[in-house]
């Protein structure tokens, strides 16, 4: 529906003119962006039904504001646990990073300056379109995990 409504639904008249190649060409160059919005926000749904490092979360949100250096911060996905002393910190991409130790190190530095952060116990994820290999396998949340924890 949402597909329709953003693309299809304005670009009724252009469609029913013909210009159909002109209108496939603006959603091919804006398709990646609108799937990985709605990577984000199927990531945010599933992460308090995930049992992610042995612990259970509460609702996940996104989170922008000033770091802990003062300088500006986004974070994918964050929840807090239901222990009362952990929270989650997730990054959520669609398009399938080849280096998740990477995506991993960079989202442990974000980390280290989000606010709700410190003092407590952090748990690190990736939501990825595809499995990760190496050490970071087990912190990687793909869409198979995501669909079966959100039928």
């Amino acid at each position: 529906m949402r597909f329709w409504f953003r693309y299809v639904e304005i670009n009724r008249s252009r469609l029913g003119a013909g210009q159909v190649a002109p209108v496939e060409k603006e959603i091919g160059q804006r398709l990646g962006h609108h799937v990985g919005e709605i990577w984000e926000e199927l990531a945010r749904a599933s992460a308090p039904l995930l049992s992610l490092g042995g612990k259970t979360w509460g609702p996940a949100g996104r989170w922008w504001g000033p770091g802990l250096d003062r300088k500006p911060l986004k974070v994918d996905l964050v929840a807090h646990g239901h222990d009362g002393g952990s929270v989650l910190v997730g990054e959520v991409k669609w398009a399938a990073p080849r280096d998740a130790e990477r995506v991993l190190a960079e989202l442990e530095e974000k980390a280290l300056r989000l606010p709700m952060a410190a003092g407590r116990e952090v748990v690190l994820a990736l939501w990825l379109k595809a499995p990760a290999e190496g050490p970071a396998t087990d912190r990687v949340v793909v869409p198979r995990q995501v669909l079966d924890v959100l039928r």
